[in-house]
C-alpha cells in the first residue's frame, strides 16, 4: 500500500514538473497583410491578378506536451479579386470568417528565446457579402458562392519570447481553397477558388 502511495505521488510530481517548464494553453491575437487572388475554371474565362489585402483574427494554443499541440482561434479575412471572361473584367468582394484547426510543431528553445515551429491543418470558412459586379444594377452573381469555404492551411515561422512567458510571432502561412466557392447555376459552367499568402505577424500570453 506505501509502495503504491509512493508511486502515485512520484507521477504526481513528475506531471506537475514537466507541466511546470511550458505553458499548455496559450491566447492571443494575429494581424497579417495577404496577397491573395482568384483560380477559376470555365470555358473562356482566366486567372485574375494576386491583389493585396489584410486580415485579422484570434489565436488559441493548447499543447498536449512541450512542442505538439492544436492551434485553433478565428480569422476575418477579405478577398477583392478580379478574372477575365470575354470582353468582360469580374470583380469579386468576398468576406470569410474562418476557424482554423491545426497542428502544431515546434522545436526547443535555442538562443535563450527562439523557437521554430510549423502548423498543418484545415480551415473552414463562412462566407459574407458575396458580390460580383457581373450586373452592374445589383452588384450581384448570376450565380451563387457557397456559403462555406473549405481550405488547406500550412505556415512555418518563429517564436520569440519576451517578459516571463508571452512570445511574438511571425510566420508565413499558405491558405489553399480545395473545395471550389461557385455553383453552376442555368447551364453556366463555372468554377472559382480564393487562395492567399499571408505574411502572419502575432502575439501570445
Amino acid at each position: 500500500m506505501k509502495k503504491s502511495v509512493f508511486t502515485l505521488v512520484f507521477c504526481i510530481a513528475l506531471a506537475t514538473s514537466v507541466m511546470a517548464q511550458y505553458k499548455p494553453f496559450q491566447f492571443g491575437f494575429r494581424v497579417a497583410p495577404s496577397v491573395n487572388w482568384a483560380e477559376v475554371d470555365g470555358t473562356g474565362l482566366s486567372n485574375g491578378n494576386a491583389k493585396l489585402s489584410f486580415s485579422w483574427g484570434f489565436l488559441a494554443n493548447y499543447y498536449f506536451v512541450e512542442n505538439y499541440g492544436l492551434s485553433t482561434g478565428f480569422n476575418w479575412m477579405r478577398f477583392n479579386n478580379s478574372y477575365d471572361a470575354p470582353n468582360f473584367k469580374h470583380k469579386i468582394k468576398v468576406e470569410c470568417f474562418e476557424i482554423p484547426i491545426l497542428l502544431k510543431m515546434r522545436t526547443d528553445q535555442f538562443a535563450t528565446k527562439w523557437r521554430l515551429y510549423g502548423e498543418i491543418g484545415y480551415g473552414m470558412g463562412i462566407m459574407f457579402n458575396n458580390k460580383d459586379n457581373n450586373d452592374p444594377d445589383t452588384f450581384k452573381t448570376p450565380y451563387d458562392y457557397r456559403s462555406i469555404r473549405h481550405s488547406m492551411i500550412i505556415s512555418i515561422g518563429v517564436e520569440f519570447k519576451v517578459l516571463k512567458s508571452s512570445v511574438l510571432t511571425a510566420g508565413i502561412v499558405y491558405d489553399n481553397n480545395f473545395s471550389k466557392l461557385s455553383e453552376n447555376k442555368n447551364d453556366y459552367d463555372h468554377k472559382l477558388s480564393l487562395d492567399c499568402v499571408s505574411l502572419q505577424f502575432g502575439f501570445l500570453f
